[in-house]
């Protein structure tokens, strides 16, 4: 696939047409849009080796220390948890919602600073991710970039039989 896009590219150069030159471009795009979905969905299905190497909640300050960087804003994580370790699917589903949660909050609610508790309760293990950003409509949520990310966080939650809950106000909740 990406060799057919890359020689779609080198095509253009022998366009005889703006009209040609546009299909050909169009076609490239229709190419890697479904080579990105090919690969979000192998790589979401990949469990990072920091959780293996550090456990959930050190795994999480880290990846949230990569996205300060990068979103500049501030993410706050209260745990409760420490060094506490959880089944591999549970820690990479948590992993997995926790992460596409802030960074759409970092790339779409307009803030500056992020909640996130990562709450052992009553023997269930209790995710929350809050902003005070912009906030969505969480019945039917407007869809931005690949519009993949949401199905996905629903996903990993069905996968280890929890729930996950959006409100309108920019909170996610999963346990």
């Amino acid at each position: 696939d990406v060799l057919s896009v890359q020689m779609m590219l080198r095509m253009l150069k022998y366009q005889k047409t703006e009209a040609d030159a546009e299909q050909l471009l169009k076609n490239a795009d229709q190419w890697l849009s479904q080579i990105q979905n090919e690969i979000r969905g192998l790589s979401s299905s990949l469990r990072p080796v920091a959780l293996d190497d550090w456990g959930l909640s050190a795994a999480l300050q880290s990846q949230f220390e990569r996205m300060e960087h990068v979103y500049e804003v501030t993410i706050d994580l209260q745990q409760n948890i420490k060094n506490q370790r959880y089944a591999s699917i549970v820690e990479t589903a948590f992993y997995r919602v926790c992460q596409e949660a802030v960074a759409n909050a970092c790339k779409y609610a307009n803030t500056k600073s992020i909640f996130v508790t990562l709450m052992e309760q009553e023997q269930n293990l209790v995710l929350t991710v809050t902003d005070k950003g912009q906030g969505f409509f969480s019945e039917k949520p407007e869809v931005k970039g690949g519009g993949q990310g949401l199905s996905d966080m629903f996903d990993w939650a069905e996968l280890i039989d929890g729930t996950l809950t959006i409100e309108g106000n920019g909170t996610i909740t999963g346990e």
